[in-house]
């Protein structure tokens, strides 16, 4: 019932009634299916206000799109996405990453990129992944730490979420070093977007921008939404061990399978030669479609990398270390859908009827004309 507005538990009570001895047989078991009867509703009354209480206690998860923030080291803050299920960080970057080493306290310059992380009912999530390459010729191990949680709404309403993240890279050139950025706090907000579709992206061409240099990269959504097809990197830079010899390539991969998630990972290899000797490439590019921007333009974003093996004749092993990248739909680029078959047109006229007449049709494909006969 509700009082001066508000819900409350309603007290239930029995009259006092004669002992069940006193009463006749059949008297006696109308008293006692009654007061189970009671008791019942008492408790059916008491569960549904327990589970009003609980339903309006219930919260969901953080809302699907981009997020973007600060970190404690620098000005070039970070982005995630939140997966379009809510169960997943996806694409998380930190852009740039300072590392002190020890020994020789020498300083490198690193980036952070993690391709997913499991998101927990409770908004929590961490994750610590390792990755391989190469410091000035020398190989190397990546180590990342991202860590935090979800925690509402800022006072504007917008999701919100803050934590921690370290990286580490452990490596030997003349000296074993392991190098550090110490733990780094962060926090962010969800971007200001539309609402994020559920349906597959566009079909059209995509281009958008890498970490390693300023020559971007392209590709093209499938008119089926299968696929992406003719992605490029034009410009990539290796680095090799041993030795420190840089090289000059480009990664291109014909096509790379989209699932209905919008998810999508492929590893290629090709053979080529290297300064007359036999190499082997390999090209891994990876990423997730995160819906539309502020502008409502398609976006994708992820991570490639490229490694050259070949000998000249010392093995040599080169990579362009994992690097991140982001595209977003070219405006206008919506590709129309495909053209209707031609059918020919029939007409049944009877004989009878042209002789009268004295004219004939003549059918073509989507053309109909008509003379004298």
């Amino acid at each position: 019932m509700k009082k001066n507005g508000r819900s409350v538990l309603t007290r239930w009570t029995l009259p006092p009634e004669p002992a069940l001895d006193a009463q006749p047989g059949v008297a006696r078991w109308r008293l006692v299916a009654a007061r189970v009867l009671a008791v019942l509703l008492v408790a059916i009354a008491i569960t549904g206000f327990a589970n009003v209480e609980t339903a309006g206690a219930a919260t969901t998860g953080p809302t699907a799109g981009s997020y973007s923030g600060v970190n404690s080291q620098n000005g070039n803050g970070l982005t995630f996405y939140v997966s379009a299920d809510q169960q997943s960080l996806q694409d998380v970057t930190v852009p740039a990453v300072s590392l002190d080493c020890t020994p020789g306290n020498v300083i490198l310059g690193s980036h952070l990129s993690i391709p997913s992380v499991p998101l927990s009912p409770n908004g929590s999530f961490s994750t610590t992944t390792t990755q391989t390459g190469v410091i000035s010729g020398y190989p190397a191990t990546f180590t990342y730490t991202f860590a935090g949680n979800f925690q509402g709404v800022n006072a504007s309403g917008a999701p919100r979420a803050a934590g921690t993240y370290t990286e580490t890279v452990a490596y030997t050139d003349t000296t074993p070093r392991n190098c550090t950025s110490n733990s780094q706090t962060w926090s962010a907000t969800r971007d200001s977007q539309p609402v994020q579709p559920t349906s597959a992206p566009p079909a059209g061409s995509y281009s958008g921008v890498n970490s390693q240099n300023g020559n971007g990269l392209t590709f093209y959504v499938s008119a089926d939404q299968q696929s992406l097809q003719d992605v490029t990197v034009p410009a990539v830079s290796l680095d090799c061990a041993p030795g420190n010899a840089v090289l000059g390539s480009h990664l291109s991969i014909p096509s790379v399978p989209l699932s209905s998630n919008g998810s999508f990972s492929t590893t290629t290899t090709q053979s080529g030669v290297i300064s007359g000797y036999p190499a082997t490439f390999t090209f891994t590019f990876e990423g997730n479609f995160h819906g539309v921007n502020a502008s409502g333009a398609p976006r994708a974003a992820g991570t490639y990398t490229e490694t050259v093996t070949y000998a000249d004749p010392t093995a040599r092993d080169c990579t362009s270390d994992s690097q991140f990248w982001s595209a977003t739909g070219s405006p206008g680029s919506s590709q129309p859908p495909p053209a209707l078959a031609e059918t020919p047109i029939t007409l049944a006229v009877p004989a009878l009827a042209l002789g009268l007449f004295g004219f004939v049709f003549v059918v073509a494909k989507r053309k109909r004309a008509l003379r004298a006969a």
